[in-house]
């Protein structure tokens, strides 16, 4: 049964999951243990948990029914759960964008629980030419922000409910890029959990983005993708990046993204 909430093969599925892990999420002996990951889809928030769990050991069930309370649950939401130790995980929306389209047109061959999304999405759009991303994107950026459907909200909306939150503990996905020992290690001390700083260095090493891909058999349409850093320049043409800009700023600068148009 768990595997058919990892790997839904309908909304049915999705929605049955969606409400346990909100009855999860509100129960009172969960509030105190649990560790609440919440991020616009696709800003690295998986790779934040995965590297989480194995320094601390615990439980980390992506995509499936949480069965444990002391765990690590990620989500994407708008809403407030009583989970006390919570971190948000920002990324670039240019790059977000970029990333999300591929989640969303492209079956993850190594992952394949994005299924029904990409089912839904090519129904939606019916492009041409999928692997044509330039050319796509301005159509695929523009519905995004005037009707969101995967999510149901835009990275401006989720900048807006969340970039001002004092309760919560802030990383990036870049920080994690740049010196990812110094970003987890303020992630755990905002979270008031003691680690041993070589756990951190050792699973660092084990969750370097090239290496997850070699042991993922290097495919084409992989669940981690090429992880760049400002990747998005090479899909994005000027009117398609102002109209990002336009519509998240100014909580991207806020948060460190500048503009470049």
């Amino acid at each position: 049964m768990l595997d058919k909430f990892e790997f839904p093969t309908s909304y049915a599925q999705i929605a049955l999951r969606s409400v346990a892990r909100e009855v999860f999420m509100k129960a009172p002996w969960v509030k105190g243990k649990a560790v609440l990951v919440n991020e616009f889809p696709k800003s690295g928030g998986t790779w934040v948990c995965r590297m989480m769990r194995d320094i601390t050991g615990l439980t980390f069930q992506d995509n499936r029914l949480p069965t444990v309370s002391k765990a690590i649950i990620k989500s994407h939401t708008l809403k407030s759960y009583p989970i006390k130790k919570q971190v948000i995980v920002w990324r670039d929306p240019r790059d977000v964008m970029v990333s999300l389209y591929h989640h969303v047109f492209f079956v993850h061959e190594d992952y394949p629980f994005n299924q029904v999304a990409v089912d839904r999405a090519r129904a939606e759009f019916n492009f041409a030419d999928y692997d044509d991303i330039k050319a796509n994107m301005p159509r695929y950026v523009e519905q995004h922000f005037r009707k969101p459907t995967i999510p149901r909200f835009t990275w401006a909306q989720f900048a807006e409910r969340w970039s001002d939150d004092p309760a919560a503990v802030h990383t990036s996905y870049e920080a994690m890029r740049s010196d990812p020992k110094a970003a987890l290690a303020a992630v755990f001390e905002g979270l008031g959990m003691e680690v041993d700083p070589a756990d951190i260095e050792r699973v660092i090493g084990e969750h370097d983005i090239k290496k997850v891909k070699q042991q993922n058999g290097n495919a084409k349409n992989s669940f981690v993708r090429r992880g760049k850093v400002g990747g998005f320049s090479d899909y994005l043409d000027t009117e398609t990046l102002k109209l990002i800009e336009d519509t998240c700023s100014p909580h991207m600068q806020k948060l460190g993204y500048e503009r470049l148009t």
